[in-house]
């Protein structure tokens, strides 16, 4: 798994290298000559010969002095030979071959046919790599300055980083099997070379293009480095530290170790893992340890914390929000679950929504590990801000989640080497455990009862408005009307500002606020309908269509009664809260059917009687709708008695106290009356046709 990409500063030691050497050289023949000469006269007749005759006389060289005297004064110097009281005045006639005794060097020397030479010094400019322990002739892109992580060498007076033994066996390594393999290694390495093979082949402008890379890939000739040299001493003459600067990535790999690509050098590894940039929000500062041991198949993406988190955390969302749906072509992203550190109600909607399509922005956004529970409705968007999340969340770490993909942050154990340190990462698990609309009922299941505009996050957009009606009914079950009212009357305002339109109807409001169950169980009769709609209406909630609803549920439970008295009190107490109910209750002549025939006729005999000081309004028209249907057909006798009973009922108008009733209900009444009236009639024309 990918963590970054870092700049790594690979450390090295830049050494001039002054190397003490001699290389033995052949013998020459007078050299060789004189050598023999002695080692073969010694204890023989020839040793008390003079040097100079023993020349002469023997080998026929005609100028000794000239010849031998110096090989005797190299090979003296040599500490090859010895000779007593040799001076650089001495003579060779002046010595017996006895004088000059040849010592072990010298034989040795005679053996091989080598002489030694005298030391000389040479400087060797090398790299060592002292994390890794090598040995680098062939590298020069080094800087002075590191780049990056990387890990200081000692001072260079330390000798430390001193490869003295490498040194020594790489200035052996060059050295020539043999006097002509130097010059075989130029001539094979030449029939090799690209160049000339591309010349041979005629391909000319191939050969021009690899001419830099092979010079730079030939490695420098050493030209005193001969066969027999032999290295005294190598010590450093000057020395400073470079470096390679170069890209690594950063590799979390199974066991959660810290790898840098195409690295070998642990160290760095520990120093890159000392110094990564790890700067998670104040709210991830305690956060789970997490129980991920192979990164590569359990995590799908890293996304790191730097010194802008939000802004670069939101970057990332962003980016992965747009692959996974372009991957998935499923852009139905309305509700997203945010950790407070990275939630910034400016940017946030512009970072994660596309801007092409308004379908495609977010609708809803629950914030946890925020100051304070709230809920604000603007711009067609919904922000809830929560405390903390529930359980479900905080125990998978997440701190991001939406109906896509989830991102959680946890501390990784990470080891490099002997440094180990906990990173806290953000990251995409391969498999989502969560579902949003899931976390959505936990979220509200927690804070409904404290914050019930919460409920707004149970909305078709987020596939939760069944759910709705369930928790609503839960909400308003322990409060009093008047929290009802305000709390539903919330819901629906803060609904306006999202949507435009209120998210409950008067019946919805209405049923919220009535308890129908508890008034069919409570009203039996006139007088608990009663004490029912005033303690109801106590509330100044339940006006309007609220009232009404109130009083459809109340007047079905009622029976006709023999009483007019509690008829009389209920249709007062409707007239005075809901006139236009009144009304609507009298035109649909529901009112007249709560008078039993017992009560409607003990009513009719006391008017008709002038036993009753007061009446209601509707008996008074029932009254003169008798009165208009008689005029027409009776006697001008049987007027005159009906006008005075008017008169004399009309008379009681002032003690009529209140108005009410429907002639529907007294037509059976009206028939008798009518068909007495008939009678009299014919009674009165005396049977004539």
């Amino acid at each position: 798994m990918e963590v970054c990409e870092e700049i790594i500063a690979h450390p090295y030691m830049k050494y001039k290298v002054m190397v003490s050497h001699l290389t033995p050289r052949k013998s020459t023949a007078f050299e060789w000559l004189f050598l023999e000469a002695l080692i073969k006269a010694e204890g023989s007749e020839f040793q008390n010969e003079n040097l100079e005759d023993f020349f002469k006389k023997y080998f026929m060289i005609d100028n000794p002095e000239k010849l031998i005297m110096p090989v005797l004064k190299t090979l003296y110097d040599l500490s090859a030979v010895n000779c007593k009281d040799f001076t650089d005045d001495t003579t060779l006639n002046q010595l017996k071959l006895s004088d000059v005794k040849v010592l072990p060097l010298g034989k040795e020397m005679q053996q091989k046919g080598f002489l030694p030479a005298e030391e000389q010094r040479d400087i060797v400019n090398v790299v060592y790599d002292a994390l890794n322990k090598k040995l680098i002739t062939d590298r020069n892109n080094f800087t002075s300055e590191p780049k990056g992580n990387y890990i200081p060498l000692e001072e260079e007076g330390n000798e430390k980083y001193f490869p003295e033994k490498q040194i020594r066996n790489y200035l052996e390594a060059q050295k020539p099997e043999t006097e002509n393999q130097d010059k075989k290694k130029q001539t094979d390495s030449l029939a090799d070379d690209p160049l000339v093979k591309a010349m041979l082949s005629k391909n000319w402008p191939q050969a021009e293009d690899n001419k830099k890379k092979n010079k730079k890939a030939k490695q420098k000739k050493i030209d005193w480095l001969k066969v027999d040299t032999q290295i005294s001493a190598v010590f450093p003459s000057e020395r400073n530290v470079c470096y390679e600067n170069s890209k690594h990535k950063v590799q979390l790999k199974d066991g959660l170790l810290w790898k840098l690509e195409g690295n070998k050098a642990v160290e760095l590894e520990e120093e890159s893992l000392k110094n990564f940039e790890n700067n998670p929000p104040e709210s991830l500062k305690v956060c789970p340890v997490s129980s991920i041991t192979k990164p590569d198949s359990q995590v799908q993406e890293l996304l790191l914390f730097s010194s802008d988190t939000i802004s670069n955390f939101e970057h990332s969302i962003k980016n992965v929000q747009y692959r996974i749906n372009y991957a998935t072509g499923n852009n139905n992203c309305k509700a997203f679950i945010v950790e407070n550190s990275f939630f910034n109600e400016e940017n946030f909607f512009q970072k994660i929504s596309d801007g092409k399509n308004k379908n495609k922005d977010v609708k809803s956004v629950i914030v946890f590990n925020a100051n304070k529970l709230a809920v604000k409705a603007e711009s067609g968007r919904l922000i809830v801000t929560i405390p903390s999340a529930p359980e479900a969340v905080i125990h998978s770490a997440c701190i991001y989640v939406n109906n896509l993909f989830c991102i959680k942050a946890e501390k990784f154990p990470v080891r490099a080497g002997d440094v180990s340190r906990d990173i806290t990462f953000s990251y995409i698990p391969k498999k989502n455990e969560l579902n949003v609309r899931d976390c959505i009922l936990s979220i509200v299941e927690q804070y409904y009862k404290s914050q019930p505009a919460v409920l707004l996050l149970l909305n078709e957009e987020n596939g939760l408005k069944k759910e709705f009606n369930g928790f609503l009914d839960k909400l308003v079950a322990d409060h009093s009307a008047s929290d009802k009212d305000k709390i539903l009357n919330e819901l629906n305002q803060l609904n306006l500002k999202l949507t435009g339109k209120k998210l409950l109807s008067n019946e919805v409001v209405a049923d919220s606020l009535i308890d129908k169950n508890q008034i069919k169980q409570t009203v039996k009769d006139f007088p608990s309908a009663i004490k029912v709609i005033k303690e109801y209406t106590k509330n100044p909630a339940i006006k309007n269509q609220v009232l009404t609803e109130l009083l459809k549920a109340v007047i079905p439970c009622l029976q006709p009664t023999d009483s007019l008295e509690d008829v009389w009190a209920l249709i007062d107490l409707v007239k005075q809260k809901a006139p236009g109910f009144h009304g609507y209750l009298n035109k649909q002549g529901i009112w007249g059917k709560f008078y039993s025939e017992k009560a409607k006729n003990d009513y009719f005999e006391k008017v008709f009687t002038g036993k009753i000081k007061t009446a209601h309004w509707d008996f008074e028209e029932r009254v003169f709708k008798l009165y208009e249907l008689c005029i027409k057909i009776s006697t001008e006798t049987d007027k005159k008695k009906l006008n005075e009973f008017i008169n004399s009922w009309r008379s009681n108008l002032h003690n009529l106290e209140k108005i009410y009733g429907s002639i529907k209900e007294s037509e059976k009444y009206n028939q008798v009356f009518e068909a007495k009236m008939n009678a009299n009639k014919k009674m009165n024309n005396g049977g004539k046709k």
